[in-house]
């Protein structure tokens, strides 16, 4: 097993498709922390009127908020970073590479090699989790070392550290979300054997697509139960990323975690049972 997780961190960090996620990883941190300057030194100048824009913008899409009490105070780095991970930003980083890193295995014959060596095939899934887990942590840590480098270019001395308990807290919660975000778009690329429809569903989630599904499930539900506080996007990993920021009540907090664990243990569980009965081509 540790020989199998070896090999897949150490495919993943020799391979092109890791090192293109890096930079995007930063091009993306740098270019969303320069925007965020662009809005408010925009605010400053027009008084406003980009404000007023921004709340006629329908959800759809990621959207990174701005707060605009940066423009007097100081701009915190926990802050700053939590606004983005919660746009689904840095989540859409992660459905795309994944599932490239995951189905990659397919065309090279990594998986024909060595699954007929192994008599429980779901220890290749495992292996696969932890090169998710490797490349959610990896993607979220320089993130966030980019935005705190670009903080400081743009914004100078106004950028200050702010509560790096607060970040820990948060950093922790978005990275279990993040990481069961992925290993369900893995879970996908394992079922269907191809990376585009993974990919695409989990574009779409990140663009608050799939909202228009819950709504209809919602409608549905409350119709034929008349239970009308039922909301299924509660318990839906890409909506409880956006909500994960600063003053999480209990109940939020718990349903955050819970939600993380339970999607995590399904797609590990489908993967490795299918991986297990597949015939290996």
């Amino acid at each position: 097993m540790i020989n199998l997780i070896r090999m897949d961190l150490r495919r993943l960090v020799h391979s092109v498709s890791f090192w293109i996620m890096i930079a995007v990883t930063v091009a993306l941190a740098v270019f969303s922390t320069g925007m965020t300057k662009y809005d408010l030194d925009l605010v400053a100048k027009e008084g406003g009127l980009a404000s007023r824009v921004e709340k006629d913008v329908q959800a759809f899409g990621i959207i990174v908020e701005t707060n605009y009490k940066w423009l007097d105070g100081d701009i915190g780095f926990d802050e700053l970073v939590t606004v983005d991970l919660a746009s689904n930003l840095v989540l859409l980083l992660l459905v795309i590479f994944i599932p490239i890193f995951a189905n990659g295995e397919q065309k090279n014959g990594f998986i024909k090699n060595i699954a007929g060596q192994l008599s429980n095939r779901g220890m290749l899934v495992a292996s696969k989790l932890f090169a998710a887990a490797a490349q959610a942590f990896i993607i979220l840590v320089i993130y966030s070392l980019s935005v705190a480098a670009a903080g400081g270019f743009y914004f100078g001395e106004r950028f200050v550290i702010g509560s790096v308990t607060n970040f820990l807290f948060i950093f922790v919660l978005h990275y279990l979300l993040h990481f069961s975000f992925g290993a369900v778009v893995l879970m996908l690329t394992i079922v269907l054997k191809n990376s585009a429809f993974s990919m695409v569903f989990g574009i779409l989630c990140c663009c608050g697509i799939s909202a228009l599904a819950y709504n209809l499930i919602n409608i549905a539900v409350r119709f034929i139960s008349g239970a009308s506080e039922f909301d299924i996007s509660k318990y839906m990993i890409e909506m409880n990323i956006r909500c994960v920021q600063g003053g999480l009540g209990q109940n939020d907090l718990l349903r955050i975690i819970l939600v993380g664990l339970s999607f995590l243990a399904a797609s590990a569980i489908v993967s490795a049972v299918v991986m297990q009965k597949r015939d290996i081509r």
